[in-house]
């Protein structure tokens, strides 16, 4: 889960290349990030994506990147037949999970 507004955070992409269907290593260089905060334009990620290996990378994500209630992250390979497939999902907004309210 993505904290809304907060720094230290980060998420991870998975390349695939689609020749092979493995993933793809040694890629960090060519993908590109953009994000969208509550729907607006996208906008492209400050930060370089970093490789873990196998085809698994992880973004840090800026305090300001974080800022909004639902996030869409989309990332593209400069490597042709490498795919990266989105991810979407919404912040915690810093809200209370009602389940845990007693009265």
């Amino acid at each position: 889960m993505i904290q809304k507004n907060k720094t230290g955070q980060g998420i991870y992409l998975f390349a695939k290349d689609t020749a092979t269907g493995l993933g793809k290593t040694g890629d960090a260089a060519n993908i590109t990030v953009s994000i969208s905060k509550d729907g607006g334009a996208n906008a492209t990620s400050t930060n370089s994506v970093s490789e873990i290996g196998n085809g698994i990378y992880t973004l840090s994500l800026e305090q300001a990147e974080t800022n909004c209630n639902r996030i869409a992250i989309s990332a593209v390979s400069s490597t042709s037949a490498v795919v990266i497939d989105p991810t979407h999902g919404f912040t915690d907004g810093g809200g209370v999970d009602a389940n845990i309210v007693s009265s």
